[in-house]
């Protein structure tokens, strides 16, 4: 096997490696364009009650289809149980209750 061929072959490896993590790929794409998490901060602090209203929404949204389950009472309890550690966890960061 050619030099050639296993340089193109570890740099193919390496690239596929790269590009099945998000975590990894998405850091390096916005570091790229020079964008930092600061900025998308300031971003979206703007529309933060709508996305808040959207979180809270979506949650409930989440236990109704649970609840509305027959059946699989240990699943419904964890549901509603997870999701009021959530917002118990979350309020303080929040800033909302």
């Amino acid at each position: 096997m050619s030099k050639l061929a296993v340089a193109g072959t570890v740099f193919t490896a390496a690239l596929s490696g790269l590009l099945t993590r998000p975590c990894c790929i998405l850091p390096v794409a916005l570091s790229t364009f020079g964008l930092s998490s600061a900025v998308i901060g300031e971003f979206v602090a703007a529309y933060r009650p709508i996305l808040l209203t959207a979180s809270v929404t979506l949650l409930a949204a989440s236990v109704m289809i649970t609840m509305r389950r027959e059946g699989g009472m240990a699943s419904k309890v964890v549901t509603v149980s997870m999701s009021v550690i959530a917002f118990v966890i979350t309020r303080a960061w929040t800033g909302v209750f």
